[in-house]
């Protein structure tokens, strides 16, 4: 076995990750607006 494919599988995972973790920087963000906006209004 090479190290390549393992590598690979690293790359991807942690490209999943990060992909998630913005997702949810995104959601944490919009639900803090909403939260303020209902607070305002």
């Amino acid at each position: 076995m090479s190290s390549k494919p393992r590598s690979l599988y690293y790359g991807t995972r942690f490209h999943l990750l990060s992909k998630l973790t913005i997702i949810d920087l995104i959601l944490e963000t919009r639900k803090r607006l909403a939260v303020l906006l209902v607070r305002i209004a």
